[in-house]
């Protein structure tokens, strides 16, 4: 099983089956994180929006086995990493998506097989 690199040693990461399904496991922990670090629900529901949105791109493909999401809070800031195994090509997603990626986190990368999310809070007593 190869790690998603250069991750802190606070992160956590999981590996799940390419199964929809599993997106509630995500989505929860996501929940958590967001809930530990302070967010509000709305930033929280943002980002699970966000992971079901590249979620949805890669499973029920033939080429995608596992998805490996590992999750890293720095302050109010999360990061989220996907990576398909193998690794399989995940380009941009289409118009929709890509509009409800821009709406919900402040920046996506898309990398050879995965993509990260960016999401910071905006800190509600402001």
């Amino acid at each position: 099983m190869t790690a998603i690199p250069t991750l802190p040693p606070d992160a956590i990461e999981i590996s799940i089956p390419a199964l929809a399904h599993h997106g509630a496991i995500l989505r929860t922990l996501v929940s958590a994180m967001g809930a530990d670090a302070g967010w509000c629900v709305d930033d929280i529901d943002d980002l699970k929006l966000a992971l079901s949105e590249v979620l949805s791109m890669m499973v029920g493909r033939d080429d995608i086995a596992r998805v490996r999401v590992a999750f890293t809070v720095h302050g109010r800031q999360v990061t989220v990493r996907f990576r398909s195994e193998p690794i399989a090509l995940l380009g941009p997603p289409d118009v929709l998506g890509a509009a409800i990626l821009a709406a919900v986190v402040d920046q996506v990368d898309w990398e050879d097989g995965g993509a990260t999310l960016h999401k910071h809070s905006v800190d509600a007593s402001a």
